[in-house]
């Protein structure tokens, strides 16, 4: 058999394979769609049932609080006045002639100094003053700016988002990896941990959108706000500025530091235990304890080595990832109380009004930011890749 011979077959077969795939080929406009899958359960993951467990937890025990008889106040003070009741026969004494003091000041149409002293009191009381936020820039609202902002360039590289290639999706994931630290530092910094409605409201949503929608706004339905939630809840009860023995700070640390793989990987919850590792080394600070520097160093280490593992695809990248926590970690230890509480910064007066209030409003209202922004750009890369 010649070679072209050869060729004719090997043409035959080629012509007769297009075609097949000609008579085989259906236009994209008339293929059936793929049948939509149903949506997963509410219960699709452990961590949907922890993370809802937790919301109802936290709600319960607001609503215990409001009810009188069911805090320890009552039954504190209830004890205290039975002890007051039982008093010595010298007070009764003094009370009897109080009382004649205020009925002869009755008659004479007087008030005693006491009555006075009480009613101003009373009403010092009923009208608490108002805290207000100030209206200037100062150095937490930069801290929340800047973590804010570092926050959507990490998730413009995680959602993929067009415009962006590759190699600087992986860049933004380097920027982002001082956004989270941040946040959850000034979670125990602020020292507040009363229950918040917009939070626990949020929470919810986010609750809802990952965990019955399945809409994949995080990567998992114990995200940062849940973890938040807990962080209040759990600071209101566990005062970590009252242990003054090194050693129960590292027996605390420790076994914080070895659970981060199981909590991240296996519980799923949203970067591991380094939200509550944060959220102590910002309480300290706050309190000015001897060991919020060591928590706050110790801390980022942890953080660095789990981000350098993770995002660190090339020594540039893992050079920067180094850098910036490092700088934000001496921010965190050395800086950030001596100018947190100090007053609004006599240069924002000369910012435009426009900008100032854009940059005030991100700041203040990080929590609204974060839900919106993720809503964004989780509905762009649903049109545009179809994920």
């Amino acid at each position: 058999m010649t070679t072209t011979d050869l060729s004719t077959m090997n043409l035959e077969e080629i012509l007769a394979s297009v075609k097949q795939d000609q008579a085989n080929y259906v236009p994209r406009s008339n293929q059936k769609a793929a049948p939509v899958e149903p949506t997963k359960p509410i219960w699709g993951n452990q961590m949907d049932w922890l993370s809802l467990a937790l919301i109802v937890l936290v709600f319960v025990d607001y609503l215990r609080k409001q009810v009188r008889w069911m805090t320890l106040d009552f039954w504190m003070t209830s004890t205290k006045k039975a002890r007051e009741s039982g008093s010595s026969e010298e007070q009764s004494l003094l009370d009897g002639e109080n009382k004649k003091t205020t009925l002869r000041n009755r008659k004479k149409g007087k008030k005693s100094k006491n009555q006075l002293k009480k009613r101003e009191d009373k009403v010092a009381e009923s009208k608490p003053v108002k805290k207000t936020a100030p209206e200037g820039i100062n150095f937490y609202d930069l801290a929340k700016f800047y973590a804010v902002v570092t926050m959507i360039i990490d998730h413009y590289g995680y959602f993929g988002l067009p415009g962006i290639s590759y190699t600087m999706a992986r860049w933004t994931r380097v920027i982002g990896r001082t956004s989270a630290p941040m946040f959850f530092f000034l979670t125990g910094f602020s020292g507040s941990f009363r229950f918040r409605w917009q939070t626990w409201c949020y929470a919810v949503f986010m609750f809802v959108a990952n965990a019955w929608l399945n809409l994949r706004l995080t990567a998992t339905s114990w995200e940062s706000l849940v973890m938040c939630l807990s962080v209040n809840w759990l600071f209101q009860y566990i005062n970590v500025d009252k242990i003054q023995k090194w050693y129960w700070h590292v027996l605390i640390f420790v076994p914080l530091m070895l659970l981060e793989p199981y909590f991240s990987d296996v519980l799923r919850i949203a970067y591991g235990t380094l939200p509550y590792m944060l959220a102590i080394a910002g309480y300290l600070i706050k309190k000015n304890h001897y060991m919020g520097k060591w928590w706050v160093i110790a801390t980022m280490v942890q953080h660095t080595y789990c981000a350098v593992g993770t995002f660190g695809r090339t020594p540039l990248q893992t050079q920067w990832i180094c850098i910036l926590c490092a700088i934000e970690a001496l921010v965190m230890a050395f800086v950030f109380k001596k100018y947190a509480n100090a007053k609004v910064y006599s240069w924002s007066k000369h910012v435009p009004k426009p900008l100032r209030d854009g940059f005030l409003y991100i700041s203040r209202n990080a929590l609204i930011v974060y839900v919106v922004h993720l809503q964004l750009f989780r509905l762009i890369q649903m049109k545009v890749w179809n994920w």
